[in-house]
């Protein structure tokens, strides 16, 4: 009877186990769900007005509501081709906050997207920008469609991203998808020295790869502004897959 009772509580312990892990996972791997209508969603950027039209178009984006979830927000990213449509949050202090935070504050696998304080401002006024994320080749969230729309995709005028901020919308084009080492992109180079930017993007527009995705034609020149889209590449652990687009449209918007 006793070996029987012990039996009992063995199974009752493991059965908890089992539950509470299962319940770890799930909020672990959740997704962020946001409010809805933080940014009005369109088939097509804001096109700059005339100059004859005084009137501003109207920011998509409700800041209010992402900020009354974190003052941590501070951009939104949209590339619909890619199934990208996220927030762009940067802790102080601590680069690697939302690593595996979603923009709550909130534990989760999947992270944010985000960019590290002690490298890039929030303005994206720096010459090279890395917005990181992790990739959910699972269901394709975060940056898990990436690699996938871009090597299904041939480059040319209409392979963009857009980043909005408060009152400006900011139009990229990518030059470049391609797989990277795992060095620090901002930590090794210094791309405010004209040699520095130049020889690293004519090594990037020379990268060959089954994986490299590259059009010459819309290469970038010293004081071009670049945003990287950085993310691991599927099937190769010790490279990452990094999107390289450069700012060819900033269009003001109503506040």
């Amino acid at each position: 009877m006793k070996k029987k009772s012990i039996w009992v509580i063995i199974a009752a312990l493991a059965a908890v186990g089992i539950l509470a892990g299962a319940i770890y996972l799930w909020i672990a791997s959740r997704r962020t769900e946001l409010p809805d209508d933080v940014i009005q969603h369109s088939t097509q950027p804001t096109q700059a007005q005339p100059s004859a039209t005084p009137e501003l178009a109207e920011d998509p984006v409700d800041w209010d509501k992402l900020h009354a979830i974190s003052e941590d927000i501070y951009a939104y990213i949209e590339m619909p081709g890619a199934k990208i449509s996220y927030p762009i949050v940067q802790r102080e202090g601590e680069d690697s906050y939302y690593l595996r935070r979603d923009v709550y504050g909130n534990y989760s696998v999947p992270g944010s997207i985000f960019t590290k304080y002690s490298y890039n401002s929030t303005d994206f006024n720096d010459p090279v920008t890395v917005v990181y994320g992790h990739a959910i080749v699972s269901d394709g969230s975060m940056f898990g469609s990436l690699q996938s729309y871009m090597q299904s995709t041939t480059i040319d005028e209409t392979t963009t991203f857009t980043i909005y901020l408060p009152g400006r919308q900011l139009t990229y084009q990518i030059f470049a998808a391609v797989p990277h080492d795992k060095k620090h992109i901002l930590y090794y180079n210094d791309f405010s020295q004209e040699d520095q930017f130049n020889q690293y993007f004519e090594k990037v527009l020379n990268t060959r790869s089954l994986y490299a995705n590259i059009n010459e034609e819309y290469a970038p020149e010293f004081g071009d502004k670049i945003v990287m889209l950085y993310t691991c590449l599927n099937g190769e652990a010790s490279y990452r897959y990094v999107v390289m687009g450069k700012l060819v449209e900033e269009i003001p918007l109503a506040s």
